[in-house]
């Protein structure tokens, strides 16, 4: 029996579980989630390839980039493995080729390098001229009323922590 009113919230969850999921590990990998044709449109897996069956892997390598593909657990799905293992939720995992097989140990520290560099940067004579040049533009009541009418009001900066996810109410409506 089909339901004939459907919420706000499972039309929310459908939009959602048919998007392709899409991570980026900056320096790394990127790794993507979704339906066979969804990874066919963003152009990921070549002609004539033969898709693994239940649980296998297969590794390719195209054009520069290692990629492994297997099925994995819908994203909320509940339930054994024997569930899901034959869909079509795919997991993608897409690195170059000729990066070090260390795991994310050249990707972190580079990161590293560069908060480094940012902390060494922030104690240079360049550093205090260009804080003290844009400390004096905020307190010019001329320049803050001629940035506004070029940029118009900005926002008032909001006290408290960011939000780590969008709320379900916030998210458009599938028609």
């Amino acid at each position: 029996m089909a339901k004939a009113n459907v919420t706000h919230s499972e039309k929310v969850a459908t939009l959602i579980a048919s998007d392709l999921t899409i991570r980026v590990s900056p320096r790394a990998y990127t790794t993507f989630q979704g339906t066979a044709a969804q990874l066919i449109a963003e152009g990921l897996i070549p002609d004539g390839f033969k898709w693994p069956s239940g649980a296998q892997r297969v590794t390719i390598e195209l054009d520069g980039f290692k990629h492994w593909i297997f099925r994995t657990r819908p994203e909320g799905h509940k339930g054994p493995m024997s569930s899901w293992v034959n869909g079509d939720c795919w997991y993608l995992r897409r690195e170059p080729k000729r990066r070090a097989s260390d795991g994310d140990r050249e990707a972190d520290i580079y990161a590293k390098k560069m908060e480094l560099a940012d902390i060494i940067y922030r104690g240079t004579p360049e550093w205090s001229r260009m804080w003290d040049k844009a400390y004096r533009a905020r307190k010019d009541e001329k320049y803050m009323a001629f940035r506004t009418q070029i940029l118009g009001e900005m926002a008032p900066r909001k006290r408290g922590r960011t939000a780590k996810s969008v709320s379900a109410a916030q998210l458009p409506i599938a028609q």
